[in-house]
């Protein structure tokens, strides 16, 4: 189990299910699977129980060593392209039993926590397109191999569940390098740009509405019913960072986000909570920026709401201050975004 202090999970754990498809592809590779397994301190009586999960350090460990020991610098891609259908459990269902892939998307975001604490994927419009995104909380980094194979899976899973050709418009990864671009533009179909921000697919929104073959209204009810009550006894696997966001986003909006006070709260220190945070790569000043850059975004896009009020909204003594933090954070003023995301 997962030591909690101060309510907050200290080891986030991943569900035994998302190691099942690596292991298949590195069997195919000739790799003896018990000795990974033993490497990464992984014992196989409990890859043998679906309902298991193992710490997310040993999950990392496993790709390091996985990919070592198979040699195959597309790892991850073809850990993913061989899916079978419901690899992941109930998610794997209740997201291939949706209606369209918009509905299937909901579901994946929805329900992620049931096989991975740490990891949350998302969407968003930027312009006329769609993102889909793979984001780890925490200050938390993937091995190369980890990341390719996130995005990978959903992929893979989609072009299962729908009737055309679903193909990105661009694939970005965080890394700088790979050793064979090619490849993962075969499996993609799409440009891959590297050194971005953040691991994403670029999609036509429009694919949104396409139906999914698979899809069973009644069964998908009884899944999703299931599925609800599997995330509700979860425990809160949080880490120290979220529930530093968590507390900011309380106060941002006249209240008081600072170190101190959301030291009080945490019941620590400032300086615990530095020492803390600095544990997973992050501090209080950066998660609080990066808070406000994320939520100026989606403030300055409702028409309705002034720029004071925006400014207002995330902590900013006046708007001269949101004014010179936005232009630092995108190179644009709010008024040169606003009028550029219409």
């Amino acid at each position: 189990m997962a030591r909690e202090k101060n309510g907050v999970t200290e080891k986030p754990t991943v569900s035994v299910l998302v190691l099942v498809p690596l292991l298949e592809a590195v069997r195919r590779a000739g790799v003896n699977t018990d000795v990974l397994l033993a490497r990464a301190e992984l014992r196989p009586e409990a890859i043998e129980d679906p309902d298991s999960r193992f710490p997310l350090a040993s999950w990392v460990a496993a790709w390091r060593l996985a990919c070592e020991m198979s040699g195959d610098p597309a790892l991850g891609i073809h850990a993913a392209e061989d899916l079978e259908p419901g690899v992941f459990g109930v998610i794997d269902y209740v997201t291939r039993c949706s209606g369209t892939l918009r509905e299937s998307i909901e579901r994946t975001c929805r329900y992620y926590p049931l096989i991975h604490d740490t990891a949350r994927p998302g969407t968003e419009m930027q312009g006329d397109r769609l993102v889909w995104s793979y984001n780890l909380l925490g200050g938390y980094q993937y091995p190369r191999a980890m990341a390719e194979y996130a995005l990978a899976c959903w992929l893979a899973i989609s072009r299962q569940g729908v009737q055309s050709q679903l193909d990105p418009l661009e694939v970005h990864f965080v890394h700088e390098q790979t050793v064979n671009l090619g490849e993962y533009r075969r499996f993609f179909r799409a440009p891959v740009r590297l050194g971005m921000e953040r691991n994403a697919m670029v999609l036509d929104p429009r694919v949104l509405d396409w139906p999914m073959i698979t899809a069973a209204s009644g069964l998908s009810r009884i899944l999703d019913q299931h599925a609800r009550q599997l995330l509700e006894k979860l425990p809160a696997n949080k880490r120290l960072s979220d529930r530093v966001r968590e507390l900011i986003a309380a106060e941002l909006a006249g209240g008081d986000p600072g170190e101190q006070s959301v030291a009080q709260k945490l019941q620590m220190s400032a300086r615990t909570l530095r020492r803390r945070l600095s544990q997973e790569g992050l501090s209080h000043r950066g998660l609080l920026d990066q808070l406000r850059k994320d939520l100026s975004a989606l403030y300055l896009k409702e028409k309705g709401l002034a720029v004071s009020e925006a400014a207002f909204l995330l902590g900013f003594a006046n708007t001269s201050a949101f004014h010179k933090a936005f232009k630092r954070w995108t190179g644009r003023t709010p008024a040169e975004y606003r009028r550029q995301s219409e």
